[in-house]
């Protein structure tokens, strides 16, 4: 969130119990703004639809003025965030220490249960609308 507008936002849990395939899509790493390698999932989903290891082992290694930078064990090998703050910009690069390449963000449709998920500005005016 910059200057109140949200510019990257989860899709949320979509639902808990009633259609599990469907929970899964919005737990899996695919959902979430995060590195990760084409078609690897880090954790396993089948453990149940409340339970997920903390296999990733997510850590901060730098966070001050200047930004941010972490890691994460993606599949064995560890992934990187770096996310610098500057004063008219914010820039986020990601990279894995094998040099592979990396999967492009997913775009999910929000979860039935966020409300609002669409902001529009029209003529000075923010626009709610439900998705």
């Amino acid at each position: 969130n910059i200057d109140g507008e949200d510019l990257i936002s989860d899709p949320g849990t979509y639902v808990y119990t009633p259609l599990p395939a469907r929970r899964n899509e919005y737990r899996s790493v695919k959902s979430h703004f995060t590195p990760r390698f084409p078609g690897k999932e880090p954790a396993d989903l089948s453990l149940g639809l409340f339970r997920l290891d903390d296999t990733a082992k997510a850590e901060c290694l730098y966070f001050g003025e200047e930004g941010f930078v972490g890691r994460h064990w993606g599949n064995k090998s560890p992934l990187y965030r770096m996310v610098e703050i500057w004063v008219d910009r914010v820039r986020i690069i990601d990279w894995s220490e094998a040099g592979a390449p990396l999967a492009k963000p997913a775009k999910l449709n929000p979860s039935p249960g966020y409300g609002i998920t669409l902001i529009k500005n029209y003529q000075n005016h923010k626009i709610h609308e439900n998705g």
